[in-house]
């Protein structure tokens, strides 16, 4: 078991790995008595348990501690052996326990290796570390929080931060890809995850099977890898978009339609109002035809460029 410490703001911050190999943090605080300050809740994103050390203990009942707070007495310093079963005992019962998973390597190979296409695969080697952290560095987010840490720390933060490695390479593909000028294409591959499309519903049938498709091309390696195909797909994508929200109006509008004109005092129908709530057809339909006069502006603004193009030739 290993256990590094850094310097932190007023406290310290000590690193450890359980038996399955997985990386925790202990806040390290040293103070001469007991402190209430010492049940204030830890930042989760910088320690999972905290360790005070006290020069007088106190006589109190240690059940009634939080189950992250381990109290030992100053001189325990000199006896690694005894911080660290502290630290794994905490560490077991704490909200925070992340059961055994993946390795910081195996995070930092998929990382790696996400930086390679359009070439195959690099084999991963000494430098694997410092090549993703130099892509991370100085970026924002999660990125930038793992490539200041020490290797100890970004060795915790991986697995904290993304559930297993391919969703660390994911996400620099896609960084990648907005570095390349690709944002507006991850936009629209995220309207396409994001849309609600009834597979069972005869008229939806052909939408529904377009976007699974249409998925199915653009993965965000294959904007490296297949750049052709990719851009094809995008451009069928675009279009798919349209005639989605062009639907989604259409259905809005079908469903205000239906609601009662007048108001029948014998009637017990309300026409799914409730009062004080605006119908959720009428938001749905506020969005789906603003997407709709978005399109036809940008269908609009080509036309325009192509009628421009043609007689400036």
């Amino acid at each position: 078991m290993k256990a590094s410490a850094q310097p932190m703001p007023a406290t310290e911050v000590a690193f450890f790995r359980d038996p399955a190999e997985t990386w925790f943090a202990a806040e390290v605080i040293r103070r001469d008595r007991w402190d209430e300050e010492l049940l204030q809740p830890l930042d989760p994103e910088v320690a999972d348990i905290r360790i005070a050390f006290l020069r007088d203990m106190p006589e109190r009942d240690r059940s009634a501690h939080p189950v992250w707070l381990c109290l030992l007495p100053l001189t325990a310093e000199e006896e690694p052996r005894v911080v660290v079963e502290a630290a794994q005992a905490a560490w077991s019962r704490c909200d925070a326990f992340r059961p055994p998973g993946p390795s910081p390597e195996a995070y930092l190979v998929a990382g790696y290796q996400a930086l390679c296409p359009p070439h195959p695969p690099c084999e991963p080697g000494p430098g694997t570390r410092d090549s993703l952290m130099g892509f991370l560095l100085d970026r924002a987010g999660a990125f930038g929080r793992v490539s200041r840490e020490s290797d100890d720390g970004a060795n915790r933060l991986l697995r904290l931060l993304w559930p297993t490695p391919d969703h660390l390479a994911q996400e620099i593909l896609r960084a990648r890809i907005r570095d390349d000028g690709g944002r507006g294409v991850l936009q629209l591959v995220d309207f396409l995850e994001a849309a609600e499309v009834a597979p069972e519903a005869a008229d939806h049938a052909p939408l529904a099977r377009e976007r699974a498709s249409l998925l199915a091309r653009l993965p965000a390696i294959a904007y490296f890898t297949f750049p052709s195909d990719y851009d094809r797909a995008a451009a069928l994508a675009l279009d798919w978009r349209d005639r989605y929200n062009a639907r989604r109006l259409r259905t809005a509008l079908d469903a205000l339609a239906a609601l009662p004109e007048g108001v029948d005092q014998h009637s017990a129908q309300t026409g799914g109002v409730v009062l004080g709530r605006v119908p959720s057809a009428v938001a749905e339909a506020r969005l789906a035809g603003a997407a709709v006069l978005a399109a036809l502006d940008v269908h609009r603004r080509r036309r325009a460029s192509r009628a421009q193009d043609l007689h400036a030739r």
